[in-house]
């Protein structure tokens, strides 16, 4: 996983963008060729990646800017600020500790 800081412009080709509206950080999960290109799927792996089992997305999506983190998949290395996306939502994660 790689944080803004250590690319100026886009890190891949196609990549799932995620922020922390919080703190303000900022994920890139690079998608491959052979990835599904669909929000939905990408967030609920970063999740699994990034909180290992701990916890999980809050479904549904919301297509919007609101919730916890916000999501984006970036294609043709469009970098992290441009408007042009793929697919965009917020979302809020819940622990899956009992």
């Amino acid at each position: 996983m790689m944080t803004k800081e250590l690319c100026s412009s886009a890190p891949f080709e196609c990549y799932l963008y995620v922020y922390e509206c919080r703190s303000g950080e900022e994920f890139f999960k690079e998608i491959k060729d052979d990835d599904i290109l669909d929000l939905e799927t990408q967030v609920i792996h970063w999740v699994k990646d990034y909180f290992g089992g701990d916890a999980e997305v809050d479904l549904p999506l919301i297509h919007g800017m609101e919730g916890e983190y916000f999501a984006s998949i970036k294609t043709d290395f469009n970098p992290p600020d441009s408007v042009v996306s793929w697919e965009s939502a917020g979302f809020y994660i819940k622990s899956t500790e009992s």
